[in-house]
């Protein structure tokens, strides 16, 4: 029962942080641009009116989109 649970919460955490994964533009490909849009996303997801959970994904996802950007960056 346990695992089953926590499969269950694995699931739903990636699953929700793909749903606000912050989709990159066609201008972040220098880091200058990177760090732009991590600040905008951050600022985005900081003014928003959600619960800490969501505020917590959306966070963790500006975070995951800001390391793809530096990866395909450099």
């Amino acid at each position: 029962m346990k695992r089953t649970v926590s499969l269950a919460l694995v699931f739903l955490v990636l699953f929700s942080a793909a749903l606000f994964f912050p989709r990159q533009t066609a201008g972040a490909v220098s880091v200058d641009g990177c760090y732009n849009n991590h600040s905008r996303c951050r600022q985005l997801a900081l003014g928003s009116d959600a619960g800490w959970f969501r505020m917590t994904l959306m966070l963790t996802a500006c975070d995951l989109g800001f390391g793809v950007c530096l990866y395909h960056a450099n």
